[in-house]
């Protein structure tokens, strides 16, 4: 699980989308149990970006489903919601955000 996290992290400051998709992948699939899968989906919905709304936030939803007060994909989440122009779903995200962590920087400029 390390190595597809380190592998994703490093394709993501290369730039390579693919390359970090296929790391989480692979990841995903040999560990799929395991919690620690929840960074997986995160940096599986960057390697998607958010020109495509679905495959950012679906993987977004994945990782608030095994650690649902992590603070970046619940930050990422909502700002899918807003790009859709979902504005009520990206409020209430920012606010589970700021309800737990109220420090949060990006959370508490909303």
């Amino acid at each position: 699980l390390d190595a597809a996290r380190i592998l994703a992290l490093v394709a993501f400051a290369r730039g390579d989308r693919a390359a970090m998709r296929a790391a989480c992948e692979e990841g995903l699939a040999r560990d799929a149990g395991e919690l620690e899968v929840a960074d997986l989906w995160v940096l599986l919905a960057l390697a998607a970006g958010p020109g495509l709304p679905e495959a950012f936030q679906s993987p977004l939803d994945r990782a608030l489903a095994l650690r649902p007060h992590d603070p970046w994909a619940r930050t990422l989440r909502a700002l899918s919601r807003a790009w859709a122009h979902d504005a009520p779903g990206a409020r209430r995200d920012l606010d589970r955000v700021l309800g737990v962590y109220p420090r949060h920087g990006l959370a508490a400029l909303s």
